[in-house]
């Protein structure tokens, strides 16, 4: 019950169980975090991002996570306890390719999806947001 407290607070929830969910809420958080770093914060807590993009904390753990590991955004941390980590937008939109992203939420790359994969190649991340 505790995890679930925000939440609860938040009321209704986006449904996650359509297909390429992950990789639409991944792009929603990028779209956010872009625009985050015109603020004076340059990022958003990570229940902030949950309340804007009207979806559980825990559903966006694992989208966090993904696009950590693929060094597009940082978790940043100050001495602050008034001030909660933050995500930031790491990723040059304009120069990164939007494959390493396609491939780990949406469709991975393998002989049967080479022809699909091959026009993915080309985008960036910008083309997207």
């Amino acid at each position: 019950l505790v995890a679930s407290w925000p939440s609860l607070m938040m009321g209704a929830l986006r449904d996650s169980n359509t297909p390429g969910w992950h990789f639409q809420l991944a792009l929603e958080t990028l779209r956010l975090l872009r625009d985050a770093r015109q603020q004076d914060s340059h990022g958003l807590d990570s229940l902030r991002l949950a309340t804007q993009l009207q979806v559980d904390p825990l559903q966006l753990e694992g989208v966090l996570e993904t696009l950590q590991a693929i060094d597009w955004v940082g978790l940043l941390s100050e001495e602050s306890p008034e001030r909660p980590p933050r995500y930031v937008l790491l990723a040059d939109v304009n120069n990164t390719l939007l494959s390493p992203l396609l491939h780990r939420l949406l469709l991975q790359e393998g002989p049967s999806t080479q022809a699909m994969s091959a026009r993915w190649m080309t985008w960036r991340l910008n083309d997207v947001l």
